[in-house]
């Protein structure tokens, strides 16, 4: 990390220019185009204050600026994205923190969404009959991570409790494909393991990327990812 003399200092144009490049080469429209001149001040604003206190103003209007983005690959990317146009901002590890638990939470929403009563998956699940039973296995897996999140301190037991409940998850699937020869199975279990693989290497911008990267290419039919 560097010190206070070597960190970076940013004009409010240039975030600016770069924030509305993201936007354009991944064709997506701000309903209030306003929001990133907000936001480009707020950045460049905060690397030369040295009373920050909280955050908390930068993750709302973050969340403003995702709520425009309606692919979620695209949310993940963009958060990494404006950290990358910021390096060695004065207040890194404090935007990667909050960054990092967007990320976080945008993909326990999806992994959510998965297992509710009206996505894709749930949907097709119905004509086996499967989808009870796929939720419990989700659900279940779900609720061990958060619990890890609650209790740290058995965070490698948890990990591996995590680890056997894909990997049971992944074999269901796989088997269930092979009787049913429903689509649905092929890749899903895939997709699950390799978003709790992005959560585990949330801190690590090309290990998550990587993860995402695998969860699109697999989930791409759905365009969930």
């Amino acid at each position: 990390m560097p010190n206070s003399s070597t960190q970076g200092k940013f004009g409010q144009h240039e975030i600016n220019s770069k924030l509305e490049k993201f936007f354009k080469e991944h064709k997506l429209t701000l309903k209030n185009p306003d929001i990133l001149k907000d936001f480009s001040v707020l950045i460049a604003d905060s690397s030369n204050n040295h009373d920050i206190t909280s955050i908390a103003p930068y993750v709302d209007t973050m969340e403003n600026l995702l709520n425009s983005i309606p692919n979620h690959y695209h949310k993940t990317e963009f958060l990494d994205y404006v950290t990358n146009i910021v390096p060695d901002h004065k207040y890194e590890n404090l935007l990667n923190g909050a960054n990092n638990g967007l990320k976080e939470e945008i993909i326990i929403n999806i992994l959510k969404e998965l297992s509710s009563d009206h996505s894709d998956v749930m949907l097709n699940l119905k004509l086996s009959n499967n989808e009870k039973e796929f939720k419990e296995k989700l659900d279940k897996i779900i609720n061990t991570y958060e619990k890890g999140k609650e209790n740290p301190e058995n965070k490698k037991a948890i990990s591996q409790e995590i680890k056997k409940e894909l990997e049971n998850l992944d074999t269901w699937c796989k088997e269930t494909a092979k009787k049913d020869n429903s689509h649905v199975f092929k890749n899903i279990g895939q997709v699950i393991k390799h978003s709790f693989k992005a959560l585990a290497n949330i801190g690590n911008k090309e290990a998550f990327k990587k993860e995402q990267k695998e969860v699109r290419y697999l989930y791409g039919g759905y365009n969930t990812c």
